[in-house]
Order: C-alpha cells, then structure tokens, then sequence
C-alpha cells in the first residue's frame, strides 16, 4: 500500500474543472483536451518534467496540425492516397518518437494529427478549425496547470538531482571499494546503476529549471560534477594515483552536495578542484547534454514502426470492408492507441486493458445516473473535482500511477457530452466509443505479440 497524496489530489481536482469552466465560459467546443492534457502533466514525475512535457504537448500540437491540414489539403478526394501517405508519415513519426529526450513532441504530433484529420472527415475547413481548436485547449491546459501547481507547491526537481547523484555517487563508491576487494561488489550491476543515474542526471539537467534558483543559477557546476563522475567510471583504477584521485573526486562530490556548497566555486576553479584538466572538462561536459538520437536502437525502433504500420493499415481495412459504427473513430482510436502501445512494456499492457474495462464501468454508472441531474456550471466542476480526487488518492495507495493518467482521460473523454456548448446526455456514444476501443487494443495486442524479434527473427536469438 501507498501512502496518501492528498495535496496532489487537490491540484489535479483544481486544475481541471478550472481549465473546463473557463473553456466553457470561452465558448470552446472541446473543453476535454485542455482538461486531458493537465492530466498528463500531472502524472509527471517533478514539476520540471511536466514543463518540459508542456512545451513539446504544444510544440507537437502544432506539428501534428500542420500535417494534417497538409494531408487533407493534398489527398481530399483520394482516400487510398490518404491512407498511404497518413501509414507514411506515422511510421516516421513513430520512429522519431523513440528519440531518449525529445520523443514525446512526435508521439504528440502523431496524435494530434490523427485526431485532426480523422476527426475532420477530410474536410478542408472543419480540419482547420479543429486544428485551431486543438491549438487553443493544448496552450489552455498548459497554462492552468502551471498556474495552480506554481500556486499550490510543485515537486521539487532538486530533490530529484540530489537523489541521482547519491545514486551514482554510490556507484563509483562501490568502484572503489571493488577494486581493493574484488569480492565484494560486481562490476557489472555497478556500471548499470552508474549508466541509469547519468541517464536520469542528464535528462534532470536538460528540464526547464525555473523552479530551483540553486539549479538554474549553478547549472554548468552540477554539470561538471557529472563529467567529474563520467570520468571516474570510465577510469581504470590500475595504480595508487588513480585510486586516491578518485577517492578525493568522490569525497568532494559529496561535501559540496551534502552541504549545499555547490554554489559557492566558480565554474573555472571547479574542474581543477575534481582533478580534471580544461581539455577534459570540455570533452565531458558534451557528455552531460542531450544528444540527437536518431540512430539509437535503430532496430528497436524499426520493429516499433513496422507494427505500428501493421496495426494502422488493419484498422483500415477493417474500417473499409465492415460496417463499423461511428464514422471515422475506429481508425482514429486504433492510430491513437497505436502511438502510445508500440511503445508500451509488454507487461503493462494488461494493467490498460484492465483499468480501462474498470474505469468505464464506474464512469458510464455516472453517466446515467448523476450527470443528467447536474445542470450548472458549477455542478460539474464538482463531479470532476471529486471523481479526480477519489483517482489520485486510490491510485496512490494502491501505488498504480499509470492508472492515474488513464482514469483522469477516460473520465473526461467518456463524459465530453456533457461538455458541449449543448450538452448530450446519449448513452450510445460511450458505449460505442468502449467497443470500438476494445476492438482496437485487441488489434494492438495482436500484432506487438506477433512482430517480436523471437518470433521473426527465431534463429537469430536461439541458443547455440
């Protein structure tokens, strides 16, 4: 069991009735995306990563737009050329979404352009105006969650840092003790906790960092204290001097952080006071910043790729030859979940297909029994501020935070009728939109089970 949150409760309970009544008061037609991207960038892990998550929601938001009035301009009365150009475009997208730092901004823009151009219907006038509509919920929620999370505290991205350097701190400790007693520790797990702290270190660094004054006004010296630590575990220890260099490197890593001194050297005494000469300085520090990654795990992300194209290209055939209900949703559902399954571990997975089925139980319940007898504005602020606090309290303690994201999008996007300029109270919808919801996650599951290298690629990975 989990211990309770219930100061993140009430953020994310404020946040999203806040964005919704002031999209309503704005005369929006969507209210549901401002409020489902608070959702995301409430289930972040620090404040500094939800801002980060925000700019690329926006960036991506705009990305995804422009292609998809540049597809539906292109390809109006060509639904084959559509198809193939739309498979296309996805494939890049997705592969591009598996960049370590910046991947999200395409996996945005793959989605946003789904939901733009489907939703649409090829249409070149509604395409646009949906596309501003997206545009202007996205910067909406963006804006009211930093407002109200700057407002009632945020999680702390120094606390963060400090935690990771502890991490490889502890790493290059246990280096040391190993190398006068080998007995002790194993070289490998060390080197795999040391390389998950600089990943998490480096992609600490690269977030916004306004929330931290230490942070944002001594970046380039914790940067140095990372390519200090780089150097150290890439450092053999085959002599006397290499043992006590990296003794006095880690005993002043740790004194500058234990005692919060980092500030008080300066970016040019700083190396020389770790044992580093400025050639070496220069050469790590590259190491310390994101880098591009467009060839990183290449093969990975090809399989990603190929069954994403599997999957999109089945929901249309699919779409095409049977007389699914509800217009251009399934294909769009089946393109959406695509972009986020490919990605997914395959053990996570089922914990999706078991909240959503959950999840929509409660929230159709609701549906049909309370929300027709709310009539103000403020009677639905109410639900979503209770139904989100009773998620956020019950996913902690029971420590499912991936829940927390699917339950606070599904609450919004299954009761969207209600959120209308003329609110729908009809059944039917939901219920279509489960089904057809169910049907694409079979379809994703399907072919991520069937396209892994063990099943096409058999004789390279057998034993010999």
């Amino acid at each position: 069991m989990g211990k309770l949150d219930i100061r993140e409760a009430l953020k994310i309970s404020i946040a999203v009735p806040t964005a919704l009544l002031i999209a309503l008061w704005l005369g929006w037609e969507k209210p549901y995306w401002a409020a489902a991207t608070i959702v995301i960038l409430a289930t972040n892990e620090s404040f500094g990563h939800s801002i980060k998550t925000g700019k690329e929601r926006i960036l991506g938001a705009a990305l995804g737009s422009l292609l998809a009035v540049i597809l539906v301009a292109l390809f109006p009365q060509s639904p084959i050329y559509f198809m193939a150009t739309f498979i296309a475009v996805s494939s890049i997208l997705v592969y591009l979404s598996g960049c370590q730092y910046h991947g999200y901004l395409f996996k945005m823009a793959l989605t946003v352009c789904t939901l733009i151009a489907m939703v649409g219907g090829l249409d070149n006038v509604a395409t646009f105006q949906i596309a501003v509509t997206r545009l202007q919920e996205t910067i909406l929620g963006v804006l009211v969650f930093t407002f109200v999370y700057s407002f009632l505290g945020q999680q702390e991205t120094q606390q963060l840092v400090k935690t990771s350097f502890d991490d490889a701190l502890e790493a290059i400790r246990k280096k040391i003790v190993s190398a006068r007693y080998p007995s002790l520790f194993d070289k490998s797990p060390t080197n795999v906790e040391f390389t998950t702290a600089k990943k998490r270190l480096i992609s600490l660094l690269s977030l916004p960092l306004n929330g931290s004054h230490d942070l944002a006004s001594n970046k380039k010296n914790y940067q140095i204290l990372l390519a200090a630590l780089i150097e150290s575990a890439e450092r053999e220890i085959d002599s006397s001097e290499s043992e006590q260099l990296l003794i006095h490197r880690y005993s002043a890593i740790k004194r500058l952080l234990t005692q919060n001194a980092v500030s008080d050297c300066s970016s040019k005494t700083l190396p020389a006071l770790l044992g580093l000469t400025d050639r070496e300085s220069k050469v790590l520090i590259k190491q310390t910043k994101p880098t591009l990654t467009v060839l990183t795990n290449y093969q990975a992300r090809l399989m990603t790729v190929l069954q994403n194209a599997c999957i999109v290209a089945t929901s249309f055939l699919i779409w095409i030859h049977l007389p699914v209900p509800g217009g251009t949703t399934f294909p769009m559902l089946a393109c959406v979940l695509a972009n986020s399954m490919v990605t997914m571990p395959k053990s996570i997975i089922k914990h999706v297909i078991g909240g959503f089925l959950v999840f929509s139980v409660v929230i159709l319940i609701q549906f049909v029994l309370i929300m027709p007898v709310l009539t103000e504005a403020w009677q639905l602020a109410a639900f979503y501020f209770a139904n989100l606090f009773c998620i956020w309290l019950i996913c902690d303690i029971l420590k499912q935070p991936l829940q927390k994201m699917l339950g606070g999008q599904l609450l919004v996007v299954l009761t969207n009728g209600t959120l209308h300029l003329t609110p729908t109270y009809d059944i039917q919808t939901p219920i279509i939109m489960i089904i057809l919801v169910f049907m694409s996650l079979a379809i994703c599951k399907f072919f991520i089970d069937l396209i892994q290298p063990e099943v096409l690629l058999p004789h390279r990975i057998s034993p010999t």
